[in-house]
């Protein structure tokens, strides 16, 4: 999130890393950036990551059930136009012959 920010608006570049140091990846590794974040007092922020994390874990995993539900509406919907289209071609061959 904070990489994206940062290539979309570089002006809140300096803000970001004067208000959470832990977020600049080049001067902190990750083991630096946990342990800031545990110790932050500020609830909001751990809120904030976790429900970026989850939005992003459930839109992957919810595409699944996308397709399949897609798919099922599509099967659904071949086998009731498959005795439809048989019994038009009947019709047709009985009006011909």
């Amino acid at each position: 999130m904070f990489v994206t920010i940062t290539s979309r608006r570089p002006s809140l570049h300096d803000d970001f890393v004067e208000r959470a140091p832990w977020l600049d990846r080049a001067r902190v590794s990750l083991k630096i950036a946990a342990d800031n974040l545990q110790q932050a007092k500020d609830d909001q922020l751990q809120i904030d990551v976790l429900s970026s994390y989850y939005n992003v874990l459930s839109r992957h995993t919810g595409r699944l059930w996308v397709y399949l539900t897609v798919f099922l509406y599509f099967l659904g919907f071949l086998l009731l136009a498959i005795p439809g289209v048989a019994t038009t071609l009947r019709v047709f061959c009985v009006m011909r012959f």
